[in-house]
């Protein structure tokens, strides 16, 4: 059975994605600033024209090294810690998982594990390559894998979602075989073990230098080695030698954070990086309009998700009418139009398209003056004070200015608190802010990771609610075998969510990436999970 229910999910993952692909073949046109629709847009898994070496027009000086502007400095490089996409992107040279999904057919493949067989519910045979070397010399055994599974129990972001991983108990047979055990049964599991959360780390190695060490200086079997990291300037790496699989042709990758946008997108233009990731939707469109000369795009729709998230702990927010009246209060299309703008479409649902258990839905209208009868229905006539945490990269403080506005209009006074994306991390998941946005790439593909974070034991307290009657669901959907029943699960959790509006969702963004066109290989992905590996240079 579960056999069956890997292969319908992978099929199901994959009809999601080629949908999405295929919705970008239409003829483009500009996008609709009032509609927040997107414009038709080549998806980066269609044929492209080959560059022509002799039309680059700044051929690349060092061919030795590769680098990339980034949207922002992580908190960290440890990703059971971590989930900002800047964490992602910056983890993904050093680690690697048991097993990798394909970004486009949504396939589970081989990487770190030759195959994999459920033995029964609550135990996956698992079998190691046996050619895999970390970054420190040690070789990659079931021990290490062991270890992985059970710290993914205790960290501050996978705690939740790997609840049913049973590391302790798992089985290590010997140096290239592991039974994972699980403590229920986990219709995710696999999905699960593509994800970055999943990351085989080296047991040795974190015991060595400790978990804070650790998270700023990793060690990995991926094909790049961290270096080291200048904070506020650049993340370094080097090529991995001893690497198993395909090496990469250059030595060197460097990671600048660039969180100014403008700052960025002149980065690439002026080649003073290779390539930059997360557009300014201005510059999308330029792309689109060929507009600017020596530069290709890369543009795939994306797991990233963003969602406004009410504390439960701030009083206005205990009652679902004031929670009703914000969702009445915002016009997302403005809200969208404002921030990702191009690069993002309004959600019509609780779940990104790409993700399996997608399923559109009714959402909130816009409606200043029902949200303000809400309000006084509540015993708040005149509204209320609130203040809201966001970070401080353009997109997310545009669309909290928006927001500001929006609400102003029904009497809320919302101020605005920017920070540092780890700041910012770090805030909700210590609750630390009653009003902010939840932003997540899910990694899984899957619509468990979804809602992981509104579980009353979820690490992430601003966005948790203690509801027990969702609980249930959650685990529920966690345990379900049966595909058909599983989505059935997903679809009344997401009607309950939106029935006590423990979630506003606001916009699902498009993976942008824009690179020099001598830059070969490197192609968007719906989770920002970069191949620096596959990247070569022409000229």
């Amino acid at each position: 059975m579960r056999k069956n229910f890997w292969k319908s999910a992978a099929l199901l993952l994959c009809v999601a994605t080629l949908l999405s692909s295929l919705g970008g073949c239409a003829k483009e046109k500009q996008p609709d600033s009032t509609s927040g629709a997107l414009p038709g847009l080549p998806s980066s898994s269609q044929p492209q024209a080959p560059v022509d070496a002799a039309s680059i027009t700044i051929p690349k000086a060092d061919k030795n090294t590769f680098t990339l502007g980034t949207e922002n400095e992580p908190g960290g490089l440890d990703m059971t810690t971590q989930s900002t996409m800047g964490a992602m992107v910056a983890a993904k040279p050093v680690y690697e998982t048991l097993i990798k999904m394909d970004g486009e057919t949504g396939e589970f493949l081989p990487c770190l594990a030759t195959q994999w067989e459920w033995e029964d519910d609550l135990t996956l045979a698992v079998t190691l390559r046996d050619d895999v070397f970390f970054h420190n010399g040690d070789k990659l055994t079931a021990e290490d894998v062991q270890y992985t599974i059970t710290r993914l129990s205790s960290g501050a972001v996978t705690a939740s979602l790997y609840s049913s991983f049973d590391g302790p108990n798992s089985v290590v047979v010997d140096d290239t075989h592991i039974k994972i055990k699980f403590s229920s049964a986990c219709a995710p599991a696999i999905s699960l073990l593509s994800s970055p959360g999943a990351n085989v780390v080296c047991k040795r190695w974190v015991e060595q230098v400790g978990s804070n060490e650790f998270n700023r200086n990793p060690c990995g079997t991926g094909p790049f080695q961290f270096v080291e990291w200048v904070a506020g300037d650049h993340i370094t790496y080097q090529r991995f030698d001893n690497y198993w699989g395909d090496k990469p042709v250059y030595q060197n990758l460097v990671l600048k954070p660039i969180t100014d946008m403008t700052a960025r997108m002149i980065a690439v233009e002026s080649a003073s990086v290779d390539a930059v990731i997360t557009l300014t939707p201005s510059f999308t469109q330029k792309l689109l309009n060929n507009q600017v000369e020596g530069v290709q795009l890369k543009y795939v729709p994306g797991t990233y998700i963003f969602w406004l998230a009410m504390g439960e702990s701030f009083e206005p927010f205990q009652d679902v009418r004031v929670r009703k009246a914000i969702a009445h209060a915002i016009d997302m299309n403005q809200v969208a139009a404002a921030s990702w703008g191009a690069n993002c479409v309004v959600m019509d649902s609780l779940y990104p398209k790409p993700a399996w258990g997608y399923s559109p839905t009714e959402m909130w209208n816009y409606d200043p003056s029902l949200a303000k009868e809400l309000l006084a229905q509540a015993g708040y006539p005149n509204g209320f004070d609130v203040t809201f945490a966001v970070s401080e990269a353009t997109n997310p403080s545009n669309a909290a200015e928006v927001i500001q506005a929006m609400l102003k209009e029904v009497g809320i006074n919302m101020s605005i608190e920017k920070y540092t994306a780890a700041t910012w991390q770090t805030m909700t998941l210590e609750g630390t802010t009653d009003f902010s946005f939840g932003g997540l790439t899910i990694s899984t593909a899957d619509a468990s990771q979804v809602v992981s974070h509104l579980n009353s034991s979820a690490s992430q307290i601003t966005y948790r609610w203690n509801d027990p009657a969702l609980d249930t669901m959650i685990a529920s959907g966690m345990c379900e075998l049966d595909e058909g029943k599983r989505a059935e699960i997903y679809q009344e959790i997401q009607r309950y969510v939106f029935e006590n509006v423990y979630d506003i969702p606001v916009l699902n963004t498009y993976c942008t990436l824009a690179c020099r066109d001598y830059v070969q290989g490197l192609e968007s992905d719906s989770r920002m999970l970069l191949d620096f590996a596959s990247v070569s240079f022409l000229g």
